[in-house]
């Protein structure tokens, strides 16, 4: 078996005062470690809040079951979905709707903490220029309407530079050339509403939502009409939010982003939002999936995942923290790629169950301990250090802790993605794909 963990001696150790113990934790590869540094650096030069209206939003939607959007849709990849995905949700709500959720507005952005550290890194060459086709949507009738502007876009693309400079692949977008508007349901919307889902009354249950494919396929056709392009649509998309005093479910607009792999397009939400959703959803549609696996709630739930991934699974005990590996094609056998210099990622909510509110976002608690008890009262304890600045996280909302970056892994698996594999065609607009590539795609 290929050895996907690597460990040096101040990582795999026996912990003095525990007989039969031992804690395992993951090694950042030197550039990220060098990142790292930098961007702690830069905390202390500067006056950085935390995100808190975030977890804020988060804990809500915990409390008032609020369900995200789930597509049918059989060409995304496993982890490439961000229906789930509440980190913009604080910059999409009014005022009241913020207010009724007991949240306050998103703070100001911070896009320059930690530029200096990204300029820092090498950057691959030659540098590849990305066209970006902004499309944003309404209905048929003009209801629902999007409404960020081609300045707003400009700002987001402006953020994914920025993230992605290492990579050597620039996108540039034109606010007067490169940005239209639709009145087509197919492209707003995400999925056919049940006929009755305004009669769901129980709070635990969301109404249902079908046929999304279509809209997925027309998505997809008008992707592939712009030859050279990267087609982002600022959709409507669908939600539902239980209004606790009337006791209904209310349609709401979709809060999240997704792409991947396969598509021929990047879906973003109706308005501006977090700053670098875009970097992230572009990031699938160049082949990356997230780092993490799983939603885990506390130390004790990651304990228990890791008892089943050994014990029941059968995988080695220095290993086990491959279970929160979302990237690794040992990990995720479905995986169009194989990203081994990422650590695992067991989201923030572990954070914040270890040491409270705002914890997930905090420079001060970089790591997790996790003790776990293994039958024949055996313990391990394993350190959890995810990378908080790789974009393809969901700490992508946590401003203070620096500008976020790629790994050298996802930096080739993109750039192979536009050299060589399905997004040739955005540097030469002449590009069909192959049968092969086709018969694949309508396969999954």
């Amino acid at each position: 078996m290929r050895k996907i963990l690597r460990f040096s001696s101040a990582v795999l150790a026996i912990s003095a005062g525990f007989l039969g113990s031992t804690s395992i934790s993951w090694a950042l590869d030197p550039q990220a470690e060098a990142s790292l540094k930098l961007q702690e650096q830069d905390l202390s030069r500067i006056a950085a809040t935390e995100s808190q209206p975030v977890q804020a939003a988060m804990q809500s939607l915990k409390i008032r079951k609020l369900r995200p959007v789930s597509v049918t849709d059989n060409l995304v990849p496993r982890g490439f979905q961000d229906g789930d995905d509440y980190s913009s949700l604080p910059f999409l709500l009014d005022a009241d709707e913020l207010q009724k959720l007991g949240m306050k507005a998103a703070r100001p952005e911070i896009p320059e903490i930690g530029w200096h550290a990204q300029m820092a890194l090498k950057r691959e060459s030659p540098v590849y220029k990305v066209h970006i086709h902004a499309i944003r949507t309404a209905n048929d009738n003009g209801t629902h309407a999007a409404t960020i502007s081609p300045q707003e876009i400009k700002r987001y693309v402006d953020q994914a530079n920025r993230v992605w400079w290492s990579s050597g692949i620039e996108f540039v977008f034109d606010p007067d050339k490169d940005f239209e508007h639709r009145d087509s349901t197919l492209l707003n919307y995400d999925c056919t509403l049940d006929d009755y889902w305004e009669n769901f009354r129980d709070p635990d249950w969301s109404p249902t939502r079908t046929d999304g494919t279509k809209y997925d396929e027309e998505r997809m056709r008008v992707g592939n009409e712009y030859k050279g392009k990267l087609v982002v649509f600022f959709r409507y998309g669908n939600g539902f939010q239980f209004d606790e005093e009337k006791n209904v479910w209310k349609h709401t607009p979709g809060t999240g982003g997704f792409s991947s792999s396969t598509k021929s397009f990047v879906a973003m939400p109706r308005m501006y939002a977090e700053m670098n959703l875009l970097a992230h959803e572009i990031g699938h549609y160049m082949h990356l999936p997230h780092p993490f696996a799983g939603d885990i709630e506390s130390v004790q739930e990651a304990a228990q995942e890791i008892r089943n991934w050994v014990e029941v699974q059968g995988h080695a005990t220095q290993n086990a923290l491959l279970v929160f590996d979302g990237d690794n094609i040992e990990r995720y056998s479905g995986l169009p790629a194989d990203v081994k210099d990422t650590p695992p990622d067991a989201r923030g909510a572990i954070f914040v169950s270890a040491y409270g509110e705002g914890a997930n976002c905090k420079a001060s608690y970089p790591i997790v301990q996790i003790p776990v008890l293994f039958s024949g009262d055996y313990q391990t304890v394993y350190t959890l250090r995810p990378d908080r600045l790789n974009i393809m996280s969901y700490f992508k909302h946590c401003y203070a802790l620096g500008t976020q970056h790629l790994s050298g892994d996802q930096i080739a698996i993109a750039r192979n993605a536009l050299i060589n594999g399905n997004r040739m065609h955005l540097l030469q607009p002449s590009f069909e794909r192959r049968p092969a590539m086709q018969k694949a795609v309508q396969q999954q």
